[in-house]
Order: C-alpha cells, then sequence, then structure tokens
C-alpha cells in the first residue's frame, strides 16, 4: 500500500509534563495513518521508552515548537520512520 502524503495524519501525544527545552527521549506515544480517508488504511504506532525522540526548541505555557523522529510500527517486521517539525499552540 502507497501513502498519499495530502491525506497522512500523525499524531503525537506528550506523556509528561515537559518544562525545559531541548531533548526528550521516550515521552510521547505516535500514531501514524498513510491515509487517513480510507478505512483500510493501516495504522502505525510507538510508545515506551524507546519510542524514538522529541526536541522542543520553544515552549511556554501556550505554545511549543519543536521537531521529533520515531519509528512506529504495524507489526514487528512492517515498520515506518516518521519525523517532523511542530509548532503552535498547546491544547490543554
Amino acid at each position: 500500500m502507497g501513502t498519499d502524503e495530502s491525506n497522512a495524519l500523525v499524531g503525537i501525544s506528550v506523556l509528561a509534563c515537559v518544562k525545559t527545552l531541548g531533548n526528550h527521549s521516550g515521552f510521547y506515544i505516535c500514531q501514524y495513518t498513510p491515509n487517513s480517508t480510507l478505512p483500510t488504511s493501516p495504522n502505525y504506532s510507538a510508545s515506551g521508552p524507546n519510542a524514538g525522540s522529541i526536541t522542543f526548541t520553544s515552549l511556554n505555557e501556550k505554545y511549543m515548537e519543536g521537531f521529533f523522529s520515531v519509528v512506529c510500527y504495524r507489526t514487528p517486521t512492517d515498520s515506518v520512520i516518521v519525523s517532523g517539525t511542530f509548532k503552535g499552540d498547546q491544547l490543554n
């Protein structure tokens, strides 16, 4: 199955209260769906202490910015590398 980049979906949940800039490993859950418009599109995920890394370059009470990289798995032999940048208001 190919990836339709215009419909790909990446979700990141930060699991810890991050108060400092810099790299934080294993503090988040990542979910990736190659084509969110298809109900049969596979879901890939990663969590736990070896999930990957997330780096915060700007952070305050309402705003965060940075980049991340993680290997998400569908099965032990089917994985994708998901990386990118983020910026915007935090959701409480």
